[in-house]
């Protein structure tokens, strides 16, 4: 289970983006996080993926409380227990889909190079980008290159996908397939999925949805009306 309990945010110049977030995740769930422009979704995207630890509060995961951990042990767990899936890929242009994919094994040194083979031609079948491993990001589709970054995700088994407006670059019918696979990965895997979207169709593949406005969580749409 994720639980952060009473974090803030505050940059630099006072601007506080998020107050009081107090969530809980149970391991299995698929999450929906909504909100307009503005409203600290990234800000919170980026404390629950442990990319940022400058924040007031506690974060637990798996009843651990990793608001302290040096940077050495958040970055490990970031390439062992979380995945993320962006907007915009980020996808290595000079290397080949298998490359790609193949990243986050070479940082955990978790497996040999025999292993990993095995590993990544799993995930590329889940995904469905059979016959593309040789091909570079520019000589594919948003939605395969979004595929790509999925596979990228999913390659470690972890126990958390983070997925930052994971269809915001694509057509309605590529979102609908691309929704399709992190719904079958949280079906069939029981993978917990904490997704930032700004599409109420997209939101609707989700066991749960909360919305955030200036900065504060709600769990209801009524909620964030009337504050």
């Amino acid at each position: 289970m994720l639980k952060v309990k009473n974090v803030g945010k505050t940059y630099a110049n006072d601007f506080k983006a998020l107050s009081d977030i107090n969530l809980e995740v149970p391991d299995g769930e698929f999450l929906a996080v909504m909100g307009p422009s503005g409203s600290g979704k990234s800000t919170l995207i980026n404390i629950l993926g442990l990319l940022d630890n400058d924040y007031t509060g506690d974060y637990f995961l798996k009843n651990e409380n990793y608001k302290n951990k040096d940077d050495a042990t958040l970055s490990g767990v970031r390439g062992d227990k979380i995945g993320f899936v962006f907007q915009n890929f980020k996808l290595l242009s000079s290397y080949t889909v298998y490359e790609n994919i193949e990243i986050p094994l070479i940082y955990s040194k978790s497996k040999t190079i025999t292993d990993r083979k095995s590993v990544i031609d799993e995930v590329i079948e889940q995904v469905g980008l059979q016959g593309k491993e040789n091909n570079l990001p520019s000589e594919l589709s948003g939605g395969q290159q979004q595929r790509v970054a999925i596979a990228r995700a999913i390659v470690n088994n972890p126990n958390l996908i983070i997925a930052d407006e994971p269809t915001g670059a694509l057509d309605s019918k590529t979102s609908l397939e691309i929704m399709n696979i992190f719904k079958h990965l949280n079906e069939t895997f029981n993978t917990t999925i904490i997704m930032v979207t700004h599409d109420q169709e997209v939101a609707d593949f989700a066991m749960r949805t909360v919305h955030i406005r200036d900065g504060r969580l709600y769990e209801n749409e009524k909620s964030v009306v009337s504050d």
